[in-house]
């Protein structure tokens, strides 16, 4: 979580209140997404995928372009991968 709000200005406030609650809940979901992923390429997407339409769509409400969600998505994406190097 860090690392997304020093490295994305869009996330960088305080984790408080509706924003704060949601950053905090889709992290979690994510990280868990990608390791059960490993060797694993049948695993079903349909409740991570409905978990970042509905950040996507939080994003919308409150104004923000999706592009700071891409930006936080690839950051950990790239985390990782780069710990399991």
């Amino acid at each position: 979580m860090h690392e997304v709000q020093g490295s994305v200005p869009a996330y960088s406030r305080p984790l408080t209140g509706k924003f704060g609650r949601s950053f905090t809940e889709s992290i979690e979901p994510a990280v868990l997404h990608v390791i059960d992923s490993i060797g694993n390429p049948n695993i079903a997407h349909g409740d991570w995928v409905e978990l970042f339409r509905n950040r996507g769509r939080l994003e919308f409400i409150e104004g923000r372009s999706l592009d700071s969600l891409r930006a936080a998505a690839s950051l950990v994406t790239g985390m990782n991968r780069n710990a399991m190097k």
